[in-house]
């Protein structure tokens, strides 16, 4: 784009440029007679007029040229020398610039050419001059006005500061009989453009390329088949997208996703996609380990008859696995998928980007139904040779369809206190796979204890009123959130007679009372404890996490990992606000997946507050994590406690222990805290090795102590050189007296041996 430059400039072009009056060269021409005025056709011209010359094509306007030398050539020939003045016409300017009529621009271009190319004379005056004054003896067209510079490199106009006086000395200027407005005029590139518009659309409209007519082209597919996008067989309603089993050839079944569905002329209904394989039909090595229900995508496809689909089942990708499930699909035909198998290379590989193939469908399909957990949950992987059996047997979340829900399920036996008196939920969710199947497993702390719970569980009115009506008020308004209706519930009570209201209040006393009283039962007779079950023995694979910030430390003992959370003044959390300026600090969770965090509730009130929220939502109702011995993460440390002996050993049998036992101090039979701090966490941590087996007796290693030379022995080393003829110094010892002995320093003899005797 051109630009116009700012109007900074100390002086023009002198018109007076350096001639020579010598007779020199200038500019290439031949050396000649230099003279101030010529005379030509009965016209005089000197330096410094403005004169019309001949263009250099016909057709065209003059060309305007100031005067800058003039000469004789020794041929005799007359010559001037001029530099060239533009009109608008010949610059180079955006259609939008505006400018003076009548206006010229003083140019960077010089011309020599015959004198008797000159066609006339003319005058070019400032913009300060123009519209006051005007040259006597020079008719109105002959008068141009000139304002800025233009540059035919740069092609950029410059406003002119100071205007040479020599310009105007060959003019008498004289007042006009009324000054001149200015008037500034578009561009004549735009006022072409304007009167020539329908010119130009007529050639652009010729110019045009002709647009043949293109047929539609058919695709050749087989004759007389009808594709469909959901399609009714065998009791089942697919549509492209789903996955089904497929009954195979030894009595088994298989799983394919459905890419296309079609039939036949003979009606036959058929389906083409590919195939996913279970792990154990793939090779791989025997320590590589697999979700529960995964499947890998093969890069086999295949067609079928819809006759042979026998189920439904659905492949998710991970992130949708841990989020959300189809609520038709029973929990043990949901499977994951996150990895391909490439049946030529026999190889697995990642799947790309966009992962398993989407499926857009018109607004007749019908559409599955998703149900998404409240929290996401945490697959874990085990064995190959666990994956199909434990899949079928260990259902590690509740089976959405209605038929599941029997008596004997977990979520049944919830009573309507536990609903109402439940705790926060600030823990974390359950781990899929974990091997503690139900809440009640064994704590070593009274706060998750039975008992200590039931003291909460006191209803008001308002709860009982609250479970009586709100499934009417939920089944009258489908459409309304669990937070709507709550509110409805709100404004029903508020709404109640005053009578009302005690009749329930008296009506929740009465529970109250009634649990009260089985609860004194159950505590004069306490029911014996059950027999210990599979699922109350720890994994031997089960791990606490310390989720803190980006920590990554792993224990196999719980009341490790409380110390190396939580203990005042080098626990994690503490050293973590430790760090913080006081004036920023704000005492807010930072444990992963907190639902404190994503509730935006305020911040505790105090350190001692929060470390209790860590300890006993986070890490005592944590059920742990199964993680095998590869996996770990390399801050695994193993349990520091010794496990208790269950059949101790009489003291007669062995002799010697019971006295070594007495014999050991005190603070050697305490139990020694050896879980990392946070501060610690630079260094390399101690990786848990094998299950060693606990000794009964732990001895006490050597102390390492600094080998001590005794003075003599230093002395004796010391005396020891080259040129020395005895091993000591004999001479000076027979010379020696009680003033030349230096005093032997008390504190290193050892009186302290005889402080007892």
């Amino acid at each position: 784009l051109l630009q116009e430059l700012p109007e900074e400039e100390d002086q023009t072009r002198s018109s007076e440029d350096n001639t020579s009056r010598d007779g020199s060269t200038h500019g290439g021409l031949a050396v000649g007679v230099a003279d101030n005025a010529l005379s030509y056709n009965q016209q005089v011209y000197r330096i410094g007029d403005f004169v019309y010359a001949e263009p250099k094509e016909r057709g065209m306007e003059p060309i305007l040229l100031n005067i800058q030398r003039l000469w004789t050539n020794q041929e005799g020939q007359q010559m001037l020398y001029g530099n060239q003045y533009y009109r608008p016409r010949e610059t180079y300017h955006v259609t939008t610039r505006k400018f003076l009529e009548k206006e010229v621009f003083k140019t960077d271009q010089h011309v020599a050419i015959p004198l008797n190319q000159v066609l006339g004379r003319c005058c070019v005056l400032s913009v300060k001059d123009y519209f006051r004054s005007r040259p006597e003896n020079f008719d109105e067209k002959d008068v141009y006005v000139c304002e800025s510079r233009y540059s035919s490199k740069a092609r950029a106009f410059k406003k002119i500061k100071n205007w040479p006086q020599s310009l105007n000395n060959g003019y008498k200027l004289v007042p006009r009989d009324e000054n001149l407005e200015p008037k500034r005029v578009m561009s004549v590139f735009r006022e072409r453009v304007e009167k020539h518009k329908e010119e130009i659309a007529e050639l652009e409209e010729r110019e045009k390329l002709v647009e043949k007519e293109k047929p539609n082209v058919p695709l050749q597919t087989e004759e007389a088949v009808t594709y469909y996008e959901q399609y009714n067989c065998n009791g089942y309603v697919i549509k492209t997208g789903d996955c089904v089993y497929v009954k195979t050839d030894t009595d088994g079944k298989a799983i394919s996703q459905i890419d296309s569905i079609w039939t036949n002329t003979e009606g036959e209904a058929f389906f083409h996609g590919p195939w996913l394989v279970l792990p154990s039909a793939i090779p791989h090595t025997p320590s590589r380990t697999f979700y529960k229900q995964e499947v890998f995508l093969s890069t086999l496809e295949d067609t079928n008859p819809t006759n042979n689909i026998v189920g439904k089942c659905a492949v998710l990708e991970h992130g949708e696995y841990i989020s959300c499930r189809p609520t038709e699909i029973p929990e043990s035909d949901v499977y994951v998928c996150e990895s391909q198998y490439d049946e030529a290379r026999r190889s697995i590989k990642e799947l790309p980007r966009e992962g398993l193939k989407k499926y857009t469908h018109s607004a007749a399909v019908t559409q599955d139904e998703i149900y998404f957990f409240r929290r996401l949950i945490n697959p874990q992987k085990v064995g190959a040779n666990q994956t199909e059996q434990e899949s079928k047997t260990n259902q590690y979340l509740q089976n959405f369809d209605q038929n599941s829900c029997s008596a004997s399920s977990p979520a049944n036996n919830i009573k309507l206190e536990d609903m109402m008196c439940e705790d926060s939920m600030d823990g974390g969710p359950r781990s899929v796979g974990s091997c503690h199947g139900n809440d009640n497993s064994n704590m070593s702390t009274p706060l998750t204890s039975k008992k200590k719970r039931d003291a909460k569980k006191l209803v008001t009115g308002y709860i009982l009123y609250s479970g009586d009506v709100r499934k009417g008020i939920a089944a009258d308004n489908p459409a309304c959130s669990f937070g709507e209706v709550s509110r409805m519930v709100g404004n029903e009570w508020r709404n109640l007679p005053t009578s009302e209201k005690i009749a329930w209040e008296e009506k929740a006393a009465r529970v109250n009372e009634e649990t009260v009283a089985k609860m004194a039962e159950a505590e004069l007779c306490p029911s014996p404890s059950p027999a210990p079950t599979a699922n109350s023995q720890q994994h031997p694979d089960l791990v606490y996490e310390c989720c803190w910030d980006n920590c990554d430390w792993q224990f196999e003992d719980m009341q490790d990992c409380i110390e190396h959370a939580v203990t005042e003044g080098c626990g994690h959390v503490h050293m973590y606000f430790a760090a913080v300026p006081p004036h920023e600090l704000e005492f807010q969770c930072q444990w992963r997946g907190c639902t404190r965090m994503r509730k935006a509730i305020a911040p505790f009130p105090s350190l001692h507050r929060l470390a209790r929220h860590v300890k006993e939502v986070h890490i005592m109702k944590s059920q742990g994590r199964v993680v095998h011995p590869d996996h770990r993460s390399k801050h695994f440390l193993a349990s520091t406690r010794t496990k208790p002996v269950t059949k101790p050993l009489p003291a007669h049998a062995l002799p010697g222990i019971a006295m070594h036992a007495a014999s050991m101090a005190p603070g050697l039979l305490n139990y020694s805290r050896n879980t990392p701090s946070p501060a610690s966490q630079n260094g390399g941590g101690s990786t848990g090795g094998g299950r060693n087996v606990e000794p009964l007796f732990v001895t006490v290693p050597p102390r390492p102590q600094r080998l001590l030379h005794s003075e003599a022995y230093i002395k004796y080393i010391e005396g020891l050189h080259s040129d020395s003829r005895s091993v000591s110094n004999w001479d000076r010892q027979l010379k020696a007296t009680q003033e030349t002995v230096e005093p032997p320093d008390m504190a290193r003899l050892p009186a302290h041996w005889l402080g007892n005797g």
